[in-house]
């Protein structure tokens, strides 16, 4: 069932990145008003709730790669954070952000702490950026003695409430802006608003310990972008690099009006609350550990993992490009890199980070050996490639899909002799082999995914080649095998999202459940959601260890999976809580099955979006829905007999086989008024057929001879589950005071009267099991007619 309605109407949420933390499901989401930004569930609709508009506005923050680690909820995100600022019910006058009397433009931002982090870049609200000390040169132009003019105020002294430069007990002198780490300027608040900045320590450049940390108030912010010269130029220059959560970039995306956010994406943290949702460190912003210039870009971590009590990722810095760092996961904490394992700006491009063993294993490239498998024991030092498994200068085995069974790691790579084929390791060079070659064709592989551990086994998708298609397997130290041709043949299952789950309906055992499809309902089309035709019929299916058996054999109806957001989170699973699956997918068939226009009333705007009660839809290319043109058809259905309502002015009665003609519109509209009423202790599978007889009428076959053309036949079904049901039998008693039996006396000997046994589950023939008995006295038959 639908977990949540995120974006209402025919509008996708398209959720993805499922972790559980702190007794709810986080995910990543888009409701259509916010952009895609974080939500969590209890697992009911009306528990599922955005946690923070961490972007304001349509754009959203993207959140990507939930992780937990060190009772916080990690994710790289691209938002702005305000938390720094001084809150609500402890600001002054001015709501803690009051504007210049000389430009509405102008705001000053009040921080709640007065000790400024030189490290830190800090958000001016949506709307509004951080100034820097080039622009304040050109809004702030009186001399510093500037004694104001009519109407001009203060910067804050005095202002808002304030006494001098103190509120609520605290001093605050120093307003800062986005490069007063390089610059040591500030904005002072006793001065007039029109005064310019003054600076720290003696030179153009002061040195770190020449900034003055005490007394800070907040920072400058302007609305909109910056306007004219070298600021707006850099300013723009840096948003170019910024892709939004649609994957446009940022400056010319027509979903936001602006590059907002000083720190870009970085790594954020949440303990669930709005106010404790909070970026942990701009990592690329010229603070943090970091020293690069300034900037919008971001670091834009990924694949985080907690490894030894920290927090390992992918980022992205100016000097050393895409390699490993770690953090602490503190706000503002300690944030290094790990090792620049393509040395340079290039990157290493570092992917699917697992723990294993005790050390960390990921896949990155140099450009000596390509991209191979890499293991860290979480220091520079500790951090080496394992083997250059395809020795071709540059070109690297593609290690990926990494996962760990018990000490030995199992991952796809590419030799250059076998193709991609399943491998493990044991995290050195000699303990690094192929464990089987599946698909023994020279250079072709069988390309190993969804790796996942169940039992004593690793389980993957492969394609075994020759005989059979992509299908599930399995290995351990001894080799890979099939575990179950799903799709007889060549055809190919294709299991995807392999997931270890308990269910309660399935007695509390753990099992293996993925996407697969037998190929039964292949042609039936599904939704353009990123898959192509080997997706289509897919069902869930469950693996106890002995047999794969599809999880929902009553139905034929296909899981219309999003597999852009299944598919964008390592490892690629279904996310697990509280005893139930989670996935991204579609609702309801929607308008796509039915072709347009077929049927003969407007639908609501529930049916639009959830789809239509409908047990077939006919068309003919031949004419449209209005065309006159009558066909035959012929419904049936076995183990039990059909009912079509308002057939005939409603005179055709229950049939196994109904038969009847109609316009194409008359057809539909039958279609969905279909009752089966199945036969009296009938159950299991029954089919259901509809045959359709394109009739001769000459009046439709231009272009033929004579104007004579053939009769079409078309014939199609579906299979109808029927549960078996066993009601409870009905004993009636009648006839007696209080509702006891009559006994009627007649020497020495009762004759009962009034008791009925039935049982609406049993035939009129069929055979049922009745004690009689009593308590005071014996009993006997007269008859014993039709009794066993």
């Amino acid at each position: 069932s639908m977990g949540g309605d995120v974006h209402d109407g025919v509008g996708s949420s398209e959720p993805r990145y499922f972790e559980e933390y702190n007794g709810l499901l986080y995910f990543s989401a888009g409701n259509g008003v916010d952009g895609r930004e974080l939500w969590r569930t209890d697992g009911e609709k009306i528990g599922t709730a955005l946690v923070k508009d961490i972007f304001p506005g349509a754009r959203g923050s993207d959140p990507r790669w939930l992780t937990s680690h060190g009772g916080y909820l990690y994710f790289s995100a691209d938002g702005v954070d305000d938390t720094w600022m001084i809150k609500d019910h402890l600001s002054d006058e001015c709501g803690g952000f009051r504007q210049s009397s000389m430009n509405s433009k102008v705001y000053f931002a009040v921080s709640a702490s007065n000790t400024w982090d030189v490290n830190k870049d800090y958000d001016c609200p949506w709307g509004y950026h951080w100034a820097s000390t080039k622009e304040a040169e050109e809004l702030f132009t009186s001399e510093i003695d500037h004694s104001g003019v009519v109407g001009e105020e203060r910067t804050y002294s005095n202002e808002c409430g304030w006494s001098g430069y103190d509120w609520a007990g605290v001093t605050r002198r120093m307003f800062r802006y986005s490069d007063s780490r390089i610059t040591g300027a500030y904005k002072l608040a006793l001065h007039y608003d029109s005064v310019r900045s003054q600076k720290d320590g003696t030179t153009d450049l002061p040195s770190l310990g020449e900034l003055t940390t005490s007394d800070f108030a907040g920072i400058v912010c302007v609305a909109g972008e910056p306007q004219g010269g070298e600021g707006a130029a850099k300013y723009y220059d840096e948003c170019r690099f910024e892709h939004n959560s649609n994957g446009g970039l940022d400056y010319d995306s027509v979903m936001d009006s602006g590059c907002w956010a000083r720190g870009g994406r970085e790594l954020w943290r949440t303990d669930g609350s709005q106010e404790g949702t909070v970026r942990v460190i701009d990592s690329r912003g010229g603070g943090g550990n970091l020293n690069v210039q300034s900037g919008m870009r971001g670091s834009d971590p990924r694949y985080l993992l907690s490894f030894g009590g920290s927090l390992y990722y992918s980022a992205e810095s100016d000097a050393e490009g895409r390699e490993l760092w770690v953090s602490d996961g503190a706000v503002d904490g300690v944030t290094s890199m790990v090792k620049d394992i393509n040395v340079g700006v290039a990157d290493s491009d570092l992917m699917d980070m697992v723990e294993c063993n005790g050390a960390l294993f990921f896949s990155a490239v140099t450009v000596a050996e390509g991209r191979e498998l890499w293991v860290s024991d979480g220091t520079g030092g500790g951090t080496s490639m394992v083997l250059d498994i395809n020795n071709a200068v540059g070109v690297g085995s593609d290690v990926k899909g990494l996962s760990c069974l018990g000490s030995v790691l199992y991952f796809s790579a590419d030799d250059g002799v076998n193709g991609a084929e399943l491998w493990s390791s044991d995290g050195t060079a000699l303990g690094t082999a192929l464990v089987t070659d599946i698909n023994t064709v020279a250079g072709v592989g069988s390309n190993p995914e969804y790796l996942t551990v169940f039992g004593a086994h690793v389980y993957f998708s492969a394609d075994g080649g020759g005989s059979y298609g992509v299908e599930l397997w399995r290995a351990d130290a001894g080799g890979a095998s099939l575990v179950q041709d799903i799709r007889p043949g060549s055809g190919g299952s294709f299991p995807k999202y392999l997931t270890v789950f308990t269910s309660g309906a399935q007695g509390a055992v753990s099992q293996l459940w993925f996407l697969a499809t037998d190929g039964k309902d292949v042609g039936n089309i599904r939704s353009a959601s990123g898959y192509t035709r080997e997706s289509q019929g897919m069902q869930l299916w469950s693996y106890d260890g002995t047999s794969a058996e599809r999880a929902f054999d009553q139905t034929f109806a296909s899981f219309d999976i999003d597999g852009v957001s299944m598919d964008s989170d390592f490892p690629a699973d279904f996310g697990v809580f509280e005893n139930t699956l989670y996935y991204s997918a579609n609702f309801g068939n929607r308008d796509y099955l039915v072709p347009e226009g077929f049927v003969e009333r407007d639908l609501t705007s529930f049916e639009r979006v959830h789809g239509h009660d409908q047990a077939f839809v006919i068309w003919d290319e031949d004419v449209g829905l209005e065309s006159g043109k009558v066909y035959g058809c012929e419904l049936s259905v076995e183990k039990g007999e059909l009912e079509v309502a308002g057939l005939g002015g409603g005179t055709i009665g229950r049939m196994a086989t109904i038969e009847f003609e109609g316009t194409l519109k008359e057809i539909n509209g039958f279609a969905r008024n279909i009752v089966f009423y199945p036969t009296d202790g009938e159950s299991g599978w029954s089919k259901f057929t509809v045959v359709v007889k394109d009739l001769v009428d000459n009046t439709f076959c231009e272009g033929f001879v004579g104007g004579v053309c053939e009769e079409v036949v078309v014939e199609d079904s579906r299979m109808i589950w029927i549960t078996a049901v066993n009601d409870a039998p009905v004993i009636g008693f009648g006839g007696g005071v209080g509702g006891g039996l009559v006994v009627e006396m007649g020497g020495g000997v009762g004759e009962i009267a009034g008791l009925l046994v039935s049982d609406d589950d049993v035939l009129e023939d069929g055979l049922m099991t009745v004690e009689v008995s009593s308590s005071k006295g014996r009993l006997t038959l007269n008859g014993r007619d039709g009794l066993r």
